[in-house]
């Protein structure tokens, strides 16, 4: 399976396209026509994602090849200018080097080689070169600096020579480079991390907090000096029901299992209930708080899943100046999270 095969990455594309269409189009019926709200907001997730991550898949392991086809090209350029300093023609030159393993260079090696001794001229055959590994710039400037050359009548080995060197100096500053930043990204996932520690200590302490009213000032405590405190459930507002924002993050945190139970009926430090009336009160105030507690926990997990994005961006740009590097920092990140809110919050 060639990675950078233009028919296999259509096929790959059209297939999250269908993937995409069929779940975003069945969300729809289902939120319009108010089947299942819960499956509706499911269904849109998964349309999402389907369209996102067999691209971003793709695209990154296209990118780990053309790194290691660009690791793999110097050594390739620097046999190819020995060989030809020998005295053997193109054709017999490629020839010989196709015998030698060059990693993931060698089947291009090979094809270009064959195409040579067919008969396709030598410009040609660099020029088909080129535009197989066109995601490289380093490559593709160098096979058509070594195609001008053998057209005007220059040296091509001595070029190949020098473009090796070049190519290979270029790539030990960037291993120095990365080996600098790479303390900065770690400082970057302690940071990531500490900040999920503390919207969990918010999520844990803070929050119900809100559901909790202490009366400093009550007639029996100013009267009789007790310290003890008069402490009772409070009524939270309907988060959920706030638009637009809200419901959206309510619908995703219950297809996340994010709904967090509260305990029915006594509660320590609280009054009993005697009557109907009071209990069905508490029941409201529960269940009000429960969805409470849902809203806060899908709105954190989102706060923490953005700055997981954004954190494991500029990470990727920071060591290779790629975007699509950050894919496997963004993936760390955002599972990390996931896990996390799970298992711990």
């Amino acid at each position: 399976m060639d990675l950078l095969d233009e028919n296999f990455k259509k096929n790959i594309k059209l297939f999250s396209f269908a993937l995409f269409s069929f779940f975003f189009a069945s969300g729809i019926i289902l939120f319009v026509f108010d089947i299942n709200k819960k499956a509706s907001a499911l269904f849109f997730l998964i349309g999402v994602l389907s369209a996102i991550i067999p691209n971003s898949i793709l695209n990154y392991l296209q990118f780990k090849k053309y790194e290691s086809i660009e690791n793999e090209f110097p050594e390739f350029m620097k046999n190819f200018s020995e060989i030809k300093r020998t005295g053997m023609t193109f054709p017999q030159t490629f020839e010989q080097i196709s015998k030698s393993d060059l990693g993931t260079l060698s089947p291009y090696i090979k094809k270009t080689s064959s195409q040579i001794s067919w008969g396709l001229p030598f410009p040609v055959a660099i020029k088909k070169l080129s535009d197989s590994i066109k995601g490289s710039k380093i490559i593709k400037q160098s096979l058509i600096m070594i195609s001008e050359a053998f057209q005007m009548g220059g040296n091509v080995s001595e070029l190949m020579s020098s473009l090796a060197k070049n190519i290979s100096s270029i790539k030990e500053i960037n291993s120095r480079r990365i080996a600098a930043v790479n303390q900065q990204i770690m400082i970057m996932y302690f940071i990531f991390f500490i900040f999920i520690i503390t919207i969990i200590g918010v999520y844990k302490f803070l929050i119900p907090m809100l559901s909790i009213q202490i009366d400093l000032a009550s007639p029996g405590n100013m009267m009789s000096g007790s310290s003890n405190l008069n402490m009772e459930k409070r009524q939270m507002p309907d988060f959920c029901s706030v638009p637009p924002i809200a419901p959206i993050l309510c619908s995703f945190g219950s297809v996340m299992g994010f709904e967090k139970d509260i305990v029915k009926g006594k509660t320590k430090g609280f009054a009993d209930y005697k009557d109907t009336d009071e209990l069905e009160q508490e029941e409201l105030i529960e269940e009000k708080t429960k969805r409470a507690y849902l809203y806060f926990k899908s709105l954190f997990f989102i706060m923490c899943l953005v700055q997981g994005i954004c954190t494991g961006f500029i990470a990727g740009m920071l060591k290779t100046g790629k975007a699509i590097a950050s894919l496997s920092h963004i993936g760390i990140m955002c599972i990390s999270n996931l896990i996390i809110f799970i298992l711990f919050v």
